[in-house]
């Protein structure tokens, strides 16, 4: 029971920390089409709208498929497909992402390269995360354990800053834009 109260913890700290990490990041190519803030945004909230709601999906699956009695082989294949699909998923987001194009504000270029690049910083830590689950112990139950909160801290920790780069690229537009989409309101909402 111990075990899968913990593999289900990390599994959600894993989540928790890639979602509060989505945004912020380095630049990517992005479609060069220019769009008006109001389909942008709306192109955006709807991809990380789908993004978010495989997250809470992939949440609730491992919480019903660890149950108490889970051994620690069953928690790692979980975990295992558990990452397999948040990476598929965040590679999904960051097509969107990029498919979205580029508002037609100021810094608008900027704004779309570091949205797609915080995307694709979390993808590369999630592949990360994959590569570790696969290495956890799974023969020793304490020492899965051990190791499956030591990774749960790990990625809370190398997602913490991800967020960061978005925080100087505002733009009211956008802003009053985001405020009027059913899309992002729904977004807001999850």
């Amino acid at each position: 029971m111990r075990e899968a109260k913990a593999v289900a913890a990390l599994a959600v700290v894993l989540l928790a920390a890639l979602a509060a990490g989505g945004c912020g990041g380095s630049g990517s190519k992005n479609s060069s089409e220019k769009r008006s803030p109001e389909a942008y945004v709306n192109h955006v909230c709807s991809s990380v709208g789908q993004w978010l709601r495989s997250v809470e999906n992939g949440s609730a699956q491992i919480g019903r498929e660890l149950t108490p009695g889970s051994t620690p082989a069953h928690a790692k294949q979980a975990l295992e497909t558990l990452m397999r699909n948040s990476v598929a998923d965040s590679e999904s987001v960051v097509a969107g992402l990029r498919a979205a194009g580029t508002p037609d504000v100021a810094n608008g270029e900027q704004i779309a390269a570091a949205l797609v690049g915080s995307f694709e910083q979390a993808t590369t830590a999630l592949r990360g995360v994959e590569t570790q689950v696969k290495a956890l112990p799974t023969n020793d139950p304490n020492a899965f354990l051990v190791a499956a909160k030591r990774l749960g801290n790990s990625v809370q920790s190398s997602l913490s800053s991800i967020g960061s780069g978005l925080s100087s690229l505002r733009s009211s537009e956008l802003q009053k834009a985001a405020a009027k989409s059913e899309e992002c309101k729904n977004l807001g909402a999850a």
